[in-house]
Formats: C-alpha cells, sequence, structure tokens
C-alpha cells in the first residue's frame, strides 16, 4: 500500500483537457459586431444630448435652471466628452 501511494506521489501531474472551442468565439459568430457597432453608435448619441444640455444650462440656464452652475455643469461635460471620447475610441477599433 505505502508503494502505491508513493508512486502516485511521484507520478507526472496530468495537464486539464483543453476545450476546442471557445466560448467567445462562438458568441461573436452569433452576434457579429453589429450589435457592440450600435452601442457605441447610442453612447455617443446619450452622451452627445447630455453634453449639449448641460452646456445649454450654463449658456441659457434652460434644463436645471442653473442649480449648481460651476460644479455639476463641468463635470458633467467632462463625463459627457469622456464617454464619447471612449465610444469613438472602440469604434475605430472595431474597423
Amino acid at each position: 500500500m505505502v508503494a502505491t501511494l508513493a508512486k502516485e506521489a511521484t507520478a507526472a501531474p496530468q495537464e486539464p483537457k483543453k476545450r476546442t472551442r471557445h466560448r467567445a468565439a462562438s458568441a461573436q459568430a452569433a452576434r457579429g459586431l453589429s450589435m457592440e457597432k450600435w452601442m457605441c453608435w447610442g453612447a455617443i448619441i446619450a452622451a452627445g444630448l447630455m453634453l449639449l444640455l448641460f452646456i445649454l444650462d450654463i449658456v441659457a440656464n434652460i434644463p436645471f435652471s442653473g442649480a449648481s452652475k460651476w460644479g455639476l455643469d463641468l463635470f458633467g461635460i467632462l463625463a459627457s466628452c469622456a464617454v464619447i471620447f471612449l465610444a469613438v475610441d472602440t469604434l475605430r477599433e472595431f474597423k
């Protein structure tokens, strides 16, 4: 019994079986790149609308009636620009 335990302990470990199909590859084939592109365009449109609203609030006090002019509006403009930049950069990677 001791001899078989020693033999098993010194045996080389077996490598796990490799999968031949990757989950990401099969999902990519089913969807295509169309959905990712439309999600990027949707993010650009939503961030552009928010950017327009924050600029209008600074200029004309229309949507938020100038509640927190410099803090909220500047942070909103910066966040909208960051989302637009990231979405455009991601769209460039898909081409």
